[in-house]
């Protein structure tokens, strides 16, 4: 409490031998801060929808003196993502800046807090937790011949998505329930994208009528060859 209001700053052991080590100023917050990890870092999320674990993560920026922003801005120096298909991913891009999986603020949390001198969150040990291409993407396929499909299950899975094969059982119900089962299944596995080589089928018709992409085999490989999400937008299948 004292903290918070300003007369008392708490520092970490590993935090305040690394100001000694560095000859840094010790923090003045109003929060504990126990490394330095994350000193000079801003921090942003993106697709994180549940506010108590933005909370958490919030507070281990915090803890590693880093700071935090629900915004994206010119300050901000890494994006942490929980999925590819935001506004806030696009901008990053665009801005040319880092971004993590939420994975990254863990383990640096882990490796700074156990282990002597200094340890920066922007060290190349932790390049292996940058945001995989698919992250948070549901895709589903259709008309594909089954090498095609597979192709594209193994791209989606390695590339941080999850491949759903759903709307493939739905679509061998009865024809006067398959519309209406396909808007539930859509929204239910919350597709992201429906991957396609024909516009002639019911996937492809429940999926532009509920708003989800539909897209070439290629934005799959495209995305994962670039190492992040291409803009579906650039691959509608508008026709056979």
């Amino acid at each position: 409490q004292l903290c918070r209001e300003g007369p008392l700053t708490v520092l970490g052991p590993h935090c305040l031998v690394s100001c000694l080590q560095a000859s840094w100023p010790v923090p003045d917050t109003r929060h504990p801060v126990y490394t330095g990890a994350l000193r000079g870092c801003v921090v942003t999320s993106s697709g994180v929808r549940d506010p108590r674990e933005r909370q958490r993560l919030q507070g281990r920026v915090e803890a590693m003196w880093g700071g935090w922003s629900d915004s994206l801005h010119d300050g901000v120096t890494h994006l942490v993502a929980a999925s590819v298909l935001s506004d806030k991913y696009k901008a990053a891009l665009g801005l040319g800046m880092p971004v993590m999986t939420t994975q990254w603020l863990d383990k640096v949390w882990a490796v700074s807090t156990s282990e002597p001198g200094l340890v920066s969150g922007v060290d190349k040990r932790f390049s292996s937790l940058k945001c995989p291409p698919l992250l948070g993407l549901t895709v589903c396929v259709t008309g594909l011949e089954r090498q095609d499909r597979d192709l594209v299950r193994t791209s989606v899975e390695s590339g941080g998505g999850e491949y759903s094969g759903v709307l493939d059982q739905v679509i061998m119900l009865a024809s006067d329930w398959t519309i209406i089962i396909l808007r539930l299944s859509l929204i239910g596995q919350e597709t992201s994208v429906l991957v396609c080589v024909t516009t002639s089928s019911e996937k492809w018709n429940a999926a532009r009528r509920w708003g989800v992409p539909c897209v070439s085999p290629h934005w799959v490989l495209d995305s994962l060859e670039r190492g992040e999400c291409m803009a579906p937008a650039e691959y509608r299948v508008e026709q056979a």
